[in-house]
């Protein structure tokens, strides 16, 4: 193996080549890296698309194409990476990056318009997509996501990487030329007119004499003002005595505003009240604060709400946020309500709201509860429609005999889908299964079983039925209980162990509850470290209920526990003389 290092393919990429040499070389290249070709489809194959350079033949990754594959014939633009001896290296999606750049940068030289769709919301504004991410600065809360509008393009911005847009035309925002108004630029000399190749000395003398003292209002003064330019954080307004004043966004309307288009536009003759003068230091008013609100010439809604506003009234507004409890609902500018999560919809309450409504959404709602004083507003949305209780009552009325489907098996029951279009539901509760006691009932019901069952109720807080299947059999006849009487003691067989006690079976089908407190346990010791189930046991009858069929028992003595317990007599089905298991 030789020890001398190995000869570049490539003369350009020859790390010990000089300048000089790989000029010479770049004067040989029929393509030049670094510039687009238009370049025609000579092949297209599993491994890509084979385009025809002026340097030689180049493929490309079908991927590339973003799923429309060029034919053969068609031409399609390629940006050249490199140019090496097997031959140049060209990429399709680096070429319509390149162009859509160029694309953007004239029509932000040119002030043109851009579509684009809304991605998400980011820190100052949105991300939105022209064909590349871009930026726009926006306050407003209620863009929604995905929404495609049309985007003037401001320029490229070095310090976010990216291009920036606005919602209006160059100049629309911007403050008028005093020249329009008919007064002096500051800063500026007025043109002088030339007469004969002299300049005139009176346009000259206009331009340069002194400018007159911008006066300031007066803190309360009400006046008419003139809007002259428009930010994201509020109106610019010119005042009588040449003075310019800032409109807060939040002053502008006792309603929410997100930007202030939605309420004035530039050339607005607009009636402000003066909230706050503060003069800057120095000559020229440059730094003069003037604060001014339209909102503080208009009473506040609220005071006046009961006159529009009651109980049961149907009102119309847009959701303005969202929290875990409800949805607040701007009914009329300066008057939001809450509707609470449990007014959102019938039936059981979304997890969050936006699970149901998004910001901006608008909604119809009724007034439940009004309290001026307290400028308190609650709403109700499921009020204004249809109660999927009154179909239920109307279509399965308790005593209807059914046939569904069931939709899913817990430990208390067993839910059953009754109409797929509405997605009614019921629920058969453990008990309700059968008359003989079902322990686990996913071990008798699965998913997609066809099940009838008996209408028993409707469960008005979660808008559904309750049925019954063991109802559709005629219960079994129980054994009577008039032989048992308080204070009895006789003797059973343990047939369960619980850790609140123990059921013991005193006669055929009839069982009675020695509760773990009548035991007589030691401390620490539980019910199955004294019984046994198939033990017989010496029990006292303590209580009796006979229309319930509960027996309560108290140990009187246990006898010695069998070598081989004694099989356990059969429980009564009907007979429930303790706490479910």
């Amino acid at each position: 193996m030789s020890d001398t290092p190995e000869t570049a393919a490539d003369p350009i990429l020859d790390r010990n080549a000089s300048l000089a040499d790989i000029g010479a070389v770049w004067a040989t290249l029929a393509s030049k890296p670094g510039t687009i070709e238009a370049a025609p489809v000579k092949a297209v194959g599993p491994e890509g698309v084979t385009v025809e350079l002026a340097a030689g033949e180049a493929t490309v990754a079908i991927a590339e194409f973003e799923g429309r594959t060029p034919a053969v014939g068609e031409t399609v633009r390629v940006f050249v990476e490199q140019v090496l001896s097997a031959g140049p290296v060209v990429s399709a999606s680096k070429a319509r990056a390149l162009d859509l750049f160029d694309r953007l940068e004239a029509a932000a030289d040119r002030d043109e318009v851009v579509e684009g769709r809304v991605l998400c919301r980011v820190k100052g504004g949105l991300s939105v997509d022209v064909g590349m991410k871009a930026f726009l600065p926006d306050r407003r809360s209620d863009a929604p996501i995905g929404d495609i509008g049309r985007f003037w393009v401001r320029g490229w911005d070095e310090r976010k990487d990216m291009f920036v847009l606005a919602r209006e035309p160059r100049g629309t925002r911007e403050r008028p030329d005093r020249a329009d108004r008919g007064e002096p630029r500051r800063g500026r000399e007025a043109p002088a007119a030339t007469v004969d190749g002299v300049e005139g000395v009176a346009v000259a003398a206009e331009a340069a004499a002194p400018k007159a003292p911008i006066e300031l209002p007066e803190a309360g003064a009400v006046l008419t003002g003139r809007v002259v330019r428009l930010a994201e954080f509020g109106a610019f307004v010119d005042l009588p005595g040449g003075a310019t004043g800032l409109l807060h966004v939040k002053d502008l309307g006792w309603g929410r505003v997100q930007h202030p288009g939605e309420v004035v536009k530039i050339g607005d003759e607009v009636e402000v009240k003066v909230l706050e003068v503060k003069r800057a230091e120095g000559e020229g008013g440059k730094g003069d604060r003037i604060v001014l609100s339209r909102r503080a010439l208009v009473p506040h809604p609220w005071e006046t709400a009961a006159t529009r506003l009651a109980v049961g009234a149907r009102v119309e507004g847009p959701v303005i946020s969202l929290a875990d409890y409800g949805a607040f609902i701007e009914v009329e500018p300066g008057v939001e309500g809450l509707a609470h999560i449990s007014e959102l919809r019938w039936g059981a309450a979304p997890k969050h709201p936006k699970d149901v409504l998004r910001v901006g959404q608008r909604v119809s709602a009724e007034v439940i509860l009004l309290d001026v004083e307290k400028k308190h507003l609650k709403l109700s949305l499921r009020k204004l429609a249809p109660n999927p209780i009154e179909a239920l009552r109307e279509r399965f009325p308790p005593g209807t005999r059914v046939t569904g489907t069931v939709r899913n098996v817990a430990q208390f029951g067993v839910f059953v889908l009754l109409d797929p279009a509405t997605g009614y539901e019921g629920l058969v509760p453990t008990a309700d299964l059968s008359w003989t006691p079902i322990a686990k009932p996913a071990a008798a019901f699965t998913p997609g079983q066809t099940v009838e069952a008996l209408v028993l109720g409707i469960d008005e807080e979660r808008g559904r039925c309750t049925l019954g299947i063991k109802q559709l059999a005629p219960a079994p006849e129980l054994p009577s209980l008039d032989a048992f009487t308080v204070g009895a003691t006789l003797e059973g067989t343990v047939v369960r162990v619980k850790d609140f006690g123990a059921f013991v079976a005193l006669s055929p089908g009839i069982d009675g509850l020695l509760h773990a407190g009548e035991m007589g346990l030691a401390e620490g010791q539980r019910p199955k470290d004294r019984l046994k189930v198939g033990q017989r046991v010496s029990v006292t009858i303590a209580s009796l209920d006979v229309e319930a069929r509960r027996i309560g028992l108290r140990l009187a003595a246990a006898a010695e526990s069998p070598a081989e317990p004694a099989p356990a007599a059969e429980p009564g089905p009907a007979v429930e003389p303790g706490p479910t298991e």
